[in-house]
């Protein structure tokens, strides 16, 4: 039995290890605080929040959680809330605290459908979306459109969009998708392009016009020209041999000027092709680059065009200095118009400059919303890299820890081997110290059950022998205050004062030796029927009309009618007797008011209650713990033996019942609740 003891051992030390090389190769779990704050930091409560795309987890009304989640998904790359109307702003995890901002949502994706009048899809077609900051997007070729728009504006109104070479004859929007249906306009290009040419020529005869004046060319004005078609209109009918070095300088650095200004233009229109090349397979970093220097190359073009228009603005000021009387009517009118096409131009570009300005903005801040602080990275990084090392730190150290464990339980199967044999022999040992003690139990047991009747049968002699003893008492008692009477009828004043003293003494050792006999009565009561309380409170006032007429105390009864009540008259009778007595006692030694008792019995709630009230002096706050102790006495002017309230608490316990009292300076309260169905 013990070698098989001895194995079960040895089996369970390795499973255990077994388990425990087990538990550190297992996936750790982590116990993650999750908190969830609104934009301004204060607790977000009862969302719902989704960590790497995993089962949703909801915090409570302060906005907390515990969540259990893998080490390796920490700290976590995606972070979702379920709620329509709100986005994840950041978030941040420290120290097994994750802390999630949340803000509301300013745009909704939405798609929309393009319709024209037979319901065919409308494809390549874009659509605008007219705001403060405009939106575009082109149709698929389902005719779908997808734009994110301001989650609080009205989609359902056909101002709001714009299509070019149609007419939007209908818009219906549900929730974050809808139809737009369009109507083509007809189609104008043609008559525009003759516009547009015939505008060109127009142009062309007065640049030509321009041109033959040119021949007349005054070179003061060589700053004002701007290309080099008309660069070599002016030179070609100019003898330039015949000029002096400083002007021929002066058309050299000029033309030098035009060449070069067309070189910059083609190599910007070079790179701003080359800058076009941002696709889907390109990189990001390279892409950024990109664009960081296409807003470069137009800053500094913009730069170049405001320096080279204000200059041309110069010069055309200096030209008019005069007023502009060398010029004809026609070419004043020209210029006037040209002046209003001018002003025309410049506010539009300036519209789409602001246009443009605003859309560019809000895509960079769509940008920056999805992409992660690199420091943040750097720093998530660096946290996931010091847990790694942890981690690798902590498996080593389980793994030594498991296999110290695994030699500990062999150790400690080979010491339970050992020790198994010493416990063998002790638990023999402890088997036969075991019988004696049963053995010596078994006569213990017999031995208090004959200790236990003989003690019943010493207190029944013990009742046997007070009972009779007190009867046997009072015979003799009897004759003396029968002696007393006579003595009192037959014999003088002095003499018969004697006896009266002698008959005194006698009647209070009848008074102990009754209540001796009533505590008998309580150990063995009997003749169980229904209570007469008015028949006991009258025989109770009747043993006690010597006091009440010496004192002339009021005694005030109070029966409630129709109470159904049965118990032991004579335990009834005890506690009537000797509350009634200490309360005829207590209310005749108040000299200040006229004694007064009352007694009120009544029956409610399955209990039967006997009130006793005395205005006498109450009782004194230093001895209420004593008064119901066996011959104590309350008052130094009290003529009992210190039995009375014994002897009635005795007997309210023997009916299972209670008894309390409340007492102040002027009155005392005795109550005894009695169970109706007590026996």
């Amino acid at each position: 039995m013990i070698r098989h003891l001895y194995i079960r051992c040895l089996f369970l030390s390795c499973f255990l290890a077994l388990g425990l090389i087990n538990t550190v190769y297992a996936q750790e779990q982590s116990m993650v605080q999750l908190k969830t704050l609104d934009h301004k930091l204060n607790p977000y409560p009862g969302l719902k929040v989704v960590l790497n795309g995993g089962e949703p987890n909801k915090v409570n009304d302060q906005g907390l959680a515990f969540v259990e989640i893998s080490t390796n998904d920490l700290p976590p790359t995606t972070v979702q809330v379920l709620d329509d109307k709100l986005d994840v702003e950041s978030w941040n995890f420290s120290r097994g605290i994750l802390e999630v901002v949340v803000r509301p949502k300013t745009y909704q994706e939405v798609s929309a459908l393009l319709r024209d009048h037979n319901n065919q899809p409308i494809s390549g077609t874009t659509v605008v979306y007219n705001s403060n900051e405009p939106i575009a997007a082109v149709s698929d070729q389902n005719g779908k459109i997808v734009m994110n728009l301001p989650i609080d504006h009205d989609l359902n109104q056909t101002n709001l969009f714009s299509v070019n070479g149609y007419k939007i004859s209908a818009i219906k929007f549900k929730g974050s998708s809808g139809t737009i249906r369009l109507m083509a306009l007809p189609k104008k290009a043609e008559s525009k392009t003759i516009s547009k040419s015939s505008t060109i020529i127009d142009n062309s005869a007065r640049e030509l016009s321009r041109i033959d004046n040119f021949r007349k060319f005054d070179f003061d004005f060589l700053d004002s020209i701007q290309s080099l078609t008309v660069f070599y209109a002016v030179i070609k009918n100019v003898d330039i041999d015949n000029f002096d070095d400083e002007l021929k300088r002066k058309i050299d650095q000029k033309f030098h000027d035009l060449v070069n200004s067309r070189d910059d233009s083609l190599a910007v229109f070079q790179r701003e092709h080359f800058l076009g090349n941002i696709t889907d397979s390109s990189l990001i970093e390279r892409d950024v680059s990109l664009l960081i220097e296409q807003a470069m190359i137009e800053q500094q073009s913009l730069d170049r065009i405001r320096d080279q228009f204000d200059k041309n603005v110069a010069v055309l000021e200096d030209k008019l200095s005069g007023g502009g009387t060398n010029l004809s009517n026609a070419d004043q009118m020209i210029i006037i118009e040209g002046i209003k096409r001018l002003n025309e131009i410049l506010n539009e570009n300036e519209r789409k400059f602001f246009q443009n300005q605003a859309q560019f903005q809000r895509l960079l801040d769509i940008l920056r919303s999805k992409l992660t602080d690199i420091d943040e990275l750097e720093e998530k990084l660096l946290i996931s890299e010091l847990q790694r090392e942890e981690q690798s730190k902590a498996f080593t150290k389980r793994l030594i820890t498991a296999i110290a464990v695994a030699l500990a339980l062999g150790l400690f199967g080979t010491i339970s081997f050992v020790l198994t044999r010493k416990f063998q022999k002790q638990k023999n040992q402890l088997s036969k110290a075991n019988a004696e003690v049963k053995r010596v139990n078994e006569h213990l047991e017999e031995l208090v059950s004959e200790r236990t009747v003989q003690l019943q049968e010493t207190n029944q002699e013990l009742d046997t022998f007070l009972y009779k003893s007190s009867h046997d008492l009072r015979r003799p008692l009897t004759s003396i205050l029968g002696l007393s009477n006579i003595a009192h009828m037959t014999l003088g004043s002095e003499a018969s004062e004697l006896f009266d003293r002698a008959a005194e003494t006698a009647r209070n050792m009848d008074r102990m030796l009754q209540k001796l006999i009533n505590v008998n009565e309580i150990n063995n009561p009997s003749h169980y029927h229904p209570i007469d309380f008015s028949k006991h409170i009258q025989n109770s006032i009747a043993q006690n009309n010597e006091l009440i007429d010496e004192k002339n105390i009021e005694v005030k009864s109070q029966i409630q009618s129709g109470i159904n009540f049965s118990s032991y008259p004579d335990l009834i009778e005890i506690i009537m007797q000797n509350l009634l007595e200490n309360a005829l006692f207590f209310s005749s030694i108040n000299k200040g008011n006229h004694p007064e008792v009352k007694v009120a019995v009544t029956q409610q709630n399955g209990h039967v209650s006997i009130n006793l009230e005395d205005n006498g002096c109450g009782v004194d706050p230093a001895i209420q713990h004593k008064i119901w102790n066996m011959f104590f006495v309350g008052h130094e002017r009290s003529t009992g033996n210190g039995l009375g309230l014994y002897i009635a608490k005795k007997a309210v316990k023997a009916l299972q019942g209670e008894i309390s009292y409340n007492s102040n300076a002027t009155n005392t309260v005795f109550e005894v609740r009695l169970p109706v169905n007590g026996r």
